[in-house]
């Protein structure tokens, strides 16, 4: 029998070892339903916000760099333009790609710890902490999938349960 979620060899369970998805073998062969941990239940929601974030990211430097060129005076046909600024020490020619740098860094590493928990990598759990802890300071969206991150990630037994789900996915590859 395979799960109907992931598609994973599936024993006489409750729930699948792999993705924790209910089998409904529990029910019928008379077993109680086991428990099953956090991380099995928002690994894969995690994941797919992690991956989103990385889309918002992305959105938020096409609309900074806009505005940024904007008010440097060399804005697009559609705008007006604003004030030169670009002789003031603060807006000279290195913020727009010191900002680029900052938000492509921050889309790719979202994007990586996305990635790395939907395939449940051996190193995932530890670096999305990583990168949810530098998360932390990117007000409300960031500091909400940060904290949502660390929920998951960090419960009892949570290194152990992240650890099963990882092996059983590598053994199944």
């Amino acid at each position: 029998m395979f799960c109907s979620k992931c598609g994973q060899p599936i024993q006489q369970q409750a729930h699948c070892t792999v993705c924790g998805t209910p089998t409904g073998l529990g029910a019928r062969i008379g077993n109680p339903p086991a428990l099953v941990s956090r991380i099995s239940r928002h690994l894969q929601t995690t994941g797919i916000l992690w991956i989103a974030y990385a889309g918002y990211t992305m959105l938020h430097w096409l609309l900074a760099v806009t505005v940024m060129r904007t008010m440097l005076g060399s804005g697009h046909p559609w705008f007006m333009g604003g004030p030169d600024l670009s002789h003031m020490p603060f807006f000279g020619s290195w913020i727009i790609p010191f900002v680029t740098a900052i938000l492509v860094l921050r889309a790719i590493l979202s994007l990586a710890v996305g990635i790395a928990l939907i395939t449940r990598q051996p190193w995932g759990r530890t670096f999305a902490i990583v990168v949810s802890i530098l998360t932390l300071i990117k007000l409300f969206t960031g500091t909400a999938l940060a904290i949502y991150t660390l929920w998951v990630l960090l419960g009892p037994n949570a290194r152990q349960d992240y650890d099963h789900i990882a092996g059983n996915a590598m053994a199944y590859r």
